[in-house]
């Protein structure tokens, strides 16, 4: 997971070979930045809405209305509270299925479960084993956490693209 941030901070700047890290950086927005973010395993997670994300929180909350629900996305993301026509746009994809968002707990599938993997230390990191382990820690870092089965998966889709479309947003992507 530690080399998904890492692949990030790179293309915004962040050298690991300069002692001083923060002293001096490239400040020049570049298409690498953008392309990152969209297409990487870090916006996958930002953007799925899985059981232990903080929008998944808010999407089940019962006393939440739509609006509110888009006005929290965008504090909690943007910092700020969402244009009009943010908020008209927003609601306009989310509106369908908003009420019926939540799947009760009696219907809920069962959620993913991940078998768990030896681990690698010095005894064995030089086995055949190890490798593989390690190839596959890497691929389920990449993926991430599986979606929440708490969420009408058509519905929480719709709330998935609204987060990519924030988490692109130049508002996002480049501060001055």
């Amino acid at each position: 997971q530690a080399q998904v941030i890492v692949d990030v901070l790179e293309n915004f700047g962040w050298r690991s070979s300069r002692q001083e890290p923060k002293s001096v950086r490239e400040t020049d927005p570049n298409v690498r930045q953008p392309a990152i973010i969209a297409n990487g395993a870090l916006g996958r997670w930002v953007t799925t809405l899985s059981d232990d994300s903080g929008i998944t929180e808010l999407a089940l909350q019962d006393d939440l209305s739509q609006d509110q629900l888009i006005e929290q996305v965008f504090l909690r993301l943007l910092t700020r509270e969402p244009s009009d026509d943010e908020r008209v746009a927003f609601a306009e994809l989310l509106s369908e299925g908003f009420a019926d968002r939540v799947v009760p707990e009696d219907q809920r599938p069962a959620a993913e479960k991940r078998d768990s993997l030896k681990h690698v230390s010095w005894s064995n990191h030089l086995s055949e084993e190890a490798n593989t382990i390690k190839i596959e820690m890497e691929r389920r870092a990449r993926e991430g956490e599986p979606p929440t089965v708490a969420l009408q998966p058509q519905w929480r889709e719709r709330l998935e693209d609204m987060l990519w479309a924030m988490v692109n947003s130049p508002e996002f992507l480049y501060l001055p």
